[in-house]
């Protein structure tokens, strides 16, 4: 032990440049030493750090809300996406257990809501989680440190939509930040050993109306709620120009004093590189100054994006975003949060995981106006300028040839794609993050509806088959040239999804369905709509490629084979030769990958053997009779009485026995029986569900079919009367 230690004294020594003493030095050895072993003592001793009392065994190391390491630095809502954003600072370069090429650490963020002071209970949302690692801290381009470095970790939200808009609802989020340990569920006042907590309001989603005009901005610009107010005496562009790289978020210059920032502040900036987005959350401070309330369009705050990918001190113009907001009289001491994310594409910026990529992004918030290009903040805003660290890939992408990320919501390399189109065990819902299971462990949600059951099987797919990828090569540019909308151009290449029955040799048939995305911008002026829906171009299937701004799930498209069977679907390529009559060449495509398709069909039996005098039995009586529970691909059954606590047994005679509920089909009949004798006098009604394990549109909806039910009632025992049976 005593080598082990005095080489992690010498490891960190070299590894941080200084220490403001050797009792400083000592305490950073300790705390690492106690990071590196932390499953370990937790496991062992669940309230080692003294942050789990309900276990009743002693603290050893008390320690909580420490965040030397990590912090979470602001939270914030995405009214366009329906999502909770939290962004985190990662501060140091060690004690995150290993470097990219190793499994590393996660960060946890667990999110609660209540609903105005009135309602003390939180709610728990669920929890997502980053991986995190040890990485070398180096200067980037302009010579200043690459830490902190900034993640984003996103939670779906929807909270209930505004009724009133002369009744604000705003509610308010908990999120705990928790390094290694996953905040247990259910727990708002849960201590953190490393990581902390935020309260922060958002806004519930307005019902829809017209966006703000920019004659109704213009003439708010010099409205009297916000001449009270003196505009910067030094503006964004000049801080630029004397220092092109800002230190970290606590310490970020606002140009032109506190007067900036007084309404709306930019207080969060990093990447969620799970979803490949640059997120910024901003804070709305005062109850009005922001044109009208609820029942009126408001004003915008945009937010432009800027980054330095490759770390050249080139900056590279990412877009534009643009968050409604509203006076709200009684806006909370917090303050409202927003957050705005802008999808990027990081294929031509990442590495293998021996080469650790560190980019900036810079994001400058501008009230009633665009900030300028370069960037410069109005006299209303502020810039904040981080680093992040782009993930590593597993396979170097190939940026020119056509790719499928999902089909049916499932990742490519969890399906078997070359011989039966099913699902392989353990195929996961990518994106979507389950803590249901003993250990109450954050995982991505099996395919497989029995999972917790400890099932693992392969599933087909049914109802709208959604197709997923990134777009390749040139896109089209919004029009006219330089505004930001989705009035787009013409890409450089068109798309087409074709599919065919296995084994055909006809010509494969194109998908025309029309898609229905999620964009960064409103439909057009007159809209708040951010759904936008885009039919082929021409009865051939084609379609041009969107960027992320105007496609943020990048759906390509989506299937429905109207019989059951094994399908071969894939994606093409081409560019136009000729508009009347329209055709292509084809540049490209995918492998033909197999799909199997299956219309869910659970049927079955439920009966029983003698049927009651008048529908009752005696209390007492035992029940009889048979059932039987099939699917073409079945996944459980479950025979039971609703409103009693007794069970359903299957009396098969077979060792072991038929269990209930199971999990494999019954095709001949089996005797089952229920024992009145616990039940008390009244009527009970007996269903037979059976499940089909078939991913139906997507998404994990499952087909469960109550396929036979009966009712009945339980009276007295044989041979007493009303009065008797109750004493």
């Amino acid at each position: 032990m005593g080598t082990v230690f005095l080489r992690l004294v010498l490891t960190l020594v070299v590894a941080v440049p200084c220490f403001a003493s050797v009792t400083d030095l000592f305490k950073h050895v300790f705390q690492n030493d106690l990071r590196s072993n932390f499953e370990n003592l937790i496991a062992t001793n669940p309230n080692y750090f003294g942050n789990a009392p309900e276990s009743n065994q002693p603290s050893v190391t008390p320690l909580s809300y420490d965040t030397q390491y990590e912090q979470l630095v602001s939270i914030g809502f995405d009214p366009i996406l329906s999502v909770l954003e939290a962004t985190i600072e990662i501060k140091l370069d060690y004690g995150f257990n290993g470097t990219l090429c190793t499994n590393g650490s996660f960060e946890y963020v667990r999110f609660y809501v209540r609903n105005g002071p009135s309602f003390k209970d939180w709610s728990d949302l669920g929890a997502v989680a980053v991986n995190t690692h040890d990485i070398l801290n180096v200067l980037d381009c302009s010579d200043v440190s690459v830490f902190p470095l900034f993640y984003v970790l996103t939670l779906p939200f929807q909270p209930s939509p505004q009724q009133n808009c002369e009744l604000p609802q705003l509610p308010e989020i908990r999120a705990i930040l928790s390094w290694g340990q996953l905040p247990p569920p259910s727990s708002p006042f849960f201590a953190p050993v490393w990581g902390n907590a935020l309260d922060q309001h958002i806004q519930s989603p307005k019902l829809p109306a017209t966006p703000p005009s920019a004659a109704s901005a213009s003439q708010l610009r010099h409205s009297e709620e916000r001449l009270h107010y003196p505009q910067g005496s030094k503006n964004q562009q000049q801080v630029l120009s004397e220092d092109p790289s800002t230190p970290p978020i606590g310490e970020l210059p606002r140009p032109g004093g506190p007067e900036n920032i007084f309404f709306e502040e930019l207080i969060g900036l990093g990447l969620d590189y799970s979803r490949e987005q640059v997120v910024a959350t901003i804070r709305i401070k005062r109850p009005d100054g922001y044109g009208t309330g609820l029942c009126g369009n408001g004003t915008l705050e945009y937010i432009a994006f800027w980054a330095d990918w490759h770390n050249t001190c080139e900056w590279t113009y990412l877009g534009e975003l643009t968050i409604n907001v509203h006076n709200i009289p009684n806006i909370p001491p917090d303050g409202v949060t927003y957050s705005a994310a802008l999808p990027v594409d990081l294929r031509n910026v990442s590495h293998f995981c021996n080469t650790t990529q560190i980019s900036r992004v810079r994001a400058v918030l501008s009230w009633d106006l665009p900030p300028l290009q370069p960037p410069d903040a109005r006299a209303r805003g502020n810039l904040l300028q981080v680093h992040v660290q782009i993930p590593p890939y597993v396979t170097a992408p190939n940026l020119t040839a056509p790719t499928i990320y999902n089909i049916g919501g499932v990742a490519l390399p969890d399906i078997d794609t070359q011989l039966t189109g099913l699902t392989f065990p353990g195929a996961t819902f990518p994106g979507i993050y389950t803590t249901d299971n003993p250990a109450h462990q954050l995982e991505l949600l099996p395919v497989d509806p029995d999972w917790q059951s400890g099932q693992s099987r392969r599933c087909p797919f049914g109802g709208a088959i959604f197709i997923t990828g990134p777009p390749i090569g040139s896109l089209g540019q919004p029009q006219p040239p330089g505004s930001s909308n989705c009035d787009l151009s013409p890409s450089e290449y068109q798309y087409r999804i074709v599919y065919r029955p296995f084994g055909s040799t006809l010509q494969p048939n194109p998908v025309l369905n029309e898609i229905i995305v999620t964009q960064s911008y409103p439909v057009s002026s007159s809209s708040s709509s951010y759904s936008q829906e885009y039919y082929p171009l021409n009865a051939q299937g084609y379609f041009n490629y969107l960027p992320g701004l105007c496609n943020h799930e990048n759906i390509l498209g989506w299937w429905q084979p109207p019989t059951p069977g094994l399908y071969q679907i894939r994606l093409e390529i081409a560019t136009q030769t000729s508009s009347t009559p329209p055709s292509y060449k084809t540049e490209g495509y995918t492998d033909w990958y197999n799909i199997q398709v299956n219309i869910p069909n659970p049927t079955g039996t439920f009966i029983p053997t003698d049927e009651p005098v008048c529908g009752t039995f005696p209390k007492g009586s035992i029940l009889t009779g048979t059932l039987t529970a099939q699917a073409t691909y079945f996944a459980s059954y479950s025979a039971y009485v609703i409103n009693g606590d007794i069970p359903i047994v299957i009396e098969s005679g077979t060792v072991p026995p038929v269990p209930n509920p199971g999990f494999e089909p019954i095709n001949s009949p089996e005797p089952w029986s229920w024992n009145s004798a616990g039940a008390p006098p009244c009527g009970y009604v007996a269903q037979l569900v059976v499940s089909d394990r078939t991913i139906m549109d997507s998404v994990n909806a499952y087909q469960s079919v109550t396929v036979a039910t009966f009712g009945f009632c339980v009276g007295p025992p044989l041979g007493l009367g009303k009065y008797e049976s109750e004493l």
